[in-house]
């Protein structure tokens, strides 16, 4: 049985009851189905279709259905779908602009620099090469080897290196640079925002390769990317880093991420 829709005045709200009231008549009418319980539904919409046809009982049936909260819960439910549209027209304004951004300027350096960034338990490497693009690189590292804070990290040899203890010795790991991505850097999350996170910021992947010559499982940690009307973080951007910010860049499909706080930088 097809129940017809309608969202007019009383008038059309009346005929869209009768017409529901004889689909159901059709198959519960007694003459067509006789058992007791036809015969009680039959008689409780015989009811309710009179009470309709009474303006006054139709202004009661609306009032108990849709009340006053109802209403305007609607109303703030169409107002925010407007807001968040006019966000998103907005911000898909704002990042079709990026490619104009000199990068430099974002993260306030002269020319030419490496990023050292944390990543959760990992690292991300960012590298600034002009003015309008850097690079994302994830590192690899062994599994429970290298702690989310080290002692310190240096530059040498186009590579970035972080000194950790074990044992009460010292050990040096050289992250190793994979999975070149171009990205924007577009601003920066204040970790104050980072309570409101609302999914996973990253993925895990394990490997057997370990850079230390061991034969543990690895561990690569990649970002989660977004489109930026999923992106939660986008409303809490800015432009200057503060302590413990998490960078924002976006991918060459216009897709967003975080890709971990400013651990140390050099430049070429």
């Amino acid at each position: 049985m097809e129940l017809k829709r309608s969202t007019g005045a009383l008038n059309e709200l009346l005929a869209l009851a009768e017409t529901n009231f004889r689909n159901f008549a059709r198959h519960l009418h007694p003459d067509k189905d006789p058992s007791p319980g036809a015969a009680g539904i039959y008689l409780n919409l015989s009811h309710a279709i009179e009470d309709l046809r009474d303006p006054d009982g139709m202004e009661l049936a609306i009032e108990s259905l849709v009340g006053e909260d109802d209403r305007q819960s609607l109303i703030r439910r169409v107002e925010q779908e407007i807001e968040r549209n006019r966000i998103r027209k907005n911000l898909r304004a704002v990042l079709g602009l990026l490619p104009n951004i000199d990068q430099f300027g974002v993260l306030d350096i002269p020319g030419p620099t490496s990023f050292l960034l944390q990543f959760g338990a990992s690292r991300t490497i960012l590298d600034v090469n002009v003015h309008d693009r850097a690079v994302l690189h994830l590192t690899f590292q062994e599994l429970d080897v290298l702690p989310e804070q080290t002692e310190k990290a240096r530059f040498a040899e186009g590579r970035w290196q972080e000194m950790y203890l074990s044992n009460e010795t010292e050990l040096w790991l050289s992250h190793r640079p994979e999975k070149a991505t171009p990205v924007n850097v577009i601003g920066f999350v204040p970790a104050r925002s980072l309570r409101y996170r609302t999914d996973d910021t990253f993925n895990l992947v394990t490997d057997e390769y370990s850079e230390l010559g061991g034969t543990l499982a690895g561990m690569r940690t990649t970002p989660v990317w977004s489109k930026p009307s999923e992106a939660w973080f986008l409303q809490f951007v800015e432009d200057k880093p503060h302590k413990d910010s998490e960078v924002v860049v976006m991918d060459g499909r216009g897709n967003l991420a975080l890709i971990g706080t400013i651990q140390a930088r050099e430049a070429f």
